[in-house]
């Protein structure tokens, strides 16, 4: 362990979802409000690792980098945090290369644990980790949590034991940072949460909130800004949050709907509490309410006891679903989770056959899905820009979630990353939009 000092350089590694992103940027406030500084990480004395635990991959990936640096800066301080802090097996193998793990259950405790290392006596007393205001590399598109946790206990997933039961925040606290964003000129602000639509907040006059109740109010405030929201879960998906939707202009028609399979006997392994068949008149009404809406979804491949009939129906779900975007997962066994005590019975091999199987169907739809926007004019925000012979490959997303692929020639005036822009849609592949960049 580093003696204490009065400043220090710090870096942060973020590994997997939006919601380590935003996790991330509130370590940096508190890092920097303590004294300390940004910097690269062969720099740092402190580096931070937001770890991922969804997948064995993504946790290969971590454990590798965290070595890497623990061999490159042997005199640094190496604190993991994340969905792999939380386990007693982690915990053991990396016990003599990680100074200190905090589990993303108790993010609170990294204050003092920091406070602790830096040895400096300011007064920060912080209950809450998300009170905290996030320090952000960029404004145009942010990353606000409403709620953490999950109570769904879906049998392959590590959520609820990596961040613990469904916590949400008051609506007074996200509209602030909200307002905040707008301020700061957010173009995009994402709504997060393990379980978004099961958000149940209670403001200061003891009035209780649902998530339409916060979406209507985040409509509400002024400013040219985008509201997208993840993640949703089947059961929580009524007929108010899909008129809701509807009704509020600004918020994206894109509504991220995990099924994870097509088999109600596979469903029922999982955990997940609906049967195909409601998903799929869950899918008819949000239709007929608002016709626009853009639905995807995921589904995972290879789950114990999967048959090649139950692999069939997923397939099904798929061509009667239409998913305009849809991300195929091969099951990972993941610690501590119900499913990991299930026995295996599809190898690697056939996993990989499915998910191939898979993409190939919703690729196909999507074709045809995505050829209602050719000739169109849409509005875009400008992800990254890459030069090329042709000129500047532009990629960025749509109000619907589309990816919009265009080249900006020298003569046009040159849109960068966070412009708004507008695109000609000239043609489509599964993944998205392609056009030409137009004056509006």
């Amino acid at each position: 362990m580093q003696s204490r000092t009065e400043k220090f350089s710090f870096h942060v590694k973020v590994f997997g979802c939006q919601m380590n992103q935003a996790d991330s940027e509130r370590f940096s406030a508190f890092l920097v409000a303590l004294g300390g500084k940004p910097d690269s990480e062969e720099n740092s004395k402190i580096i931070i690792f937001v770890s991922c635990g969804v997948r064995q991959t993504a946790e290969q990936k971590i454990v590798s980098s965290i070595k890497k640096s623990r061999n490159g800066r042997p005199g640094s301080i190496l604190i993991l945090t994340g969905c792999l802090a939380h386990r007693p097996d982690v915990q053991k193998s990396l016990r003599e290369i990680v100074d200190i793990f905090i589990p993303a259950g108790q993010l609170s405790d990294f204050v003092n644990e920091i406070k602790n290392l830096t040895g400096l006596e300011k007064d920060f007393k912080v209950d809450d980790f998300y009170t905290l205001k996030p320090l952000r590399e960029e404004t145009f598109r942010v990353f606000i949590p409403i709620m953490t946790g999950c109570n769904n206990f879906c049998s392959y997933c590590v959520v609820p034991y990596a961040r613990g039961r469904e916590v949400s925040r008051s609506p007074e606290e996200i509209l602030e940072e909200v307002k905040l964003a707008i301020k700061n000129d957010a173009k995009e602000i994402f709504l997060l949460g393990q379980n978004v639509n099961s958000y149940k907040g209670e403001d200061g006059k003891g009035t209780s909130w649902d998530f339409p109740d916060l979406l209507k109010k985040v409509n509400s405030l002024r400013g040219d800004f985008w509201i997208k929201f993840l993640s949703s879960h089947p059961k929580d998906t009524d007929a108010k949050l899909l008129k809701t939707m509807s009704d509020c202009k600004k918020v994206s028609p894109n509504l991220h709907l995990p099924i994870q399979s097509g088999s109600n006997k596979i469903l029922k392994l999982m955990n997940r509490k609906y049967t195909a068949e409601k998903y799929l008149n869950l899918l008819k009404k949000a239709k007929e309410i608002y016709p626009e809406i853009v639905i995807s979804s995921d589904i995972i491949v290879g789950f114990p006891g999967e048959s090649e009939k139950d692999f069939e129906k997923s397939i099904a779900v798929v061509k009667k679903a239409r998913f305009e975007m849809l991300y195929s997962l091969k099951y990972s066994k993941r610690p501590q989770t119900a499913a990991s005590k299930m026995k295996e019975t599809v190898d690697s091999l056939e996993k990989k056959r499915r998910q191939q199987e898979l993409d190939r169907t919703w690729k196909a739809i999507s074709v045809k899905n995505n050829q209602k926007f050719i000739g169109k004019q849409i509005k875009f925000i400008i992800n990254s820009t890459k030069e090329t012979a042709s000129g500047l490959l532009t990629l960025g997303k749509s109000f619907e979630e589309k990816t919009v692929c265009v080249t900006q020639k020298k003569s046009d005036n040159i849109k960068v990353r966070g412009d708004w822009a507008w695109a000609q849609i000239e043609s489509v592949s599964p993944l998205g939009l392609k056009g030409k960049i137009v004056k509006k």
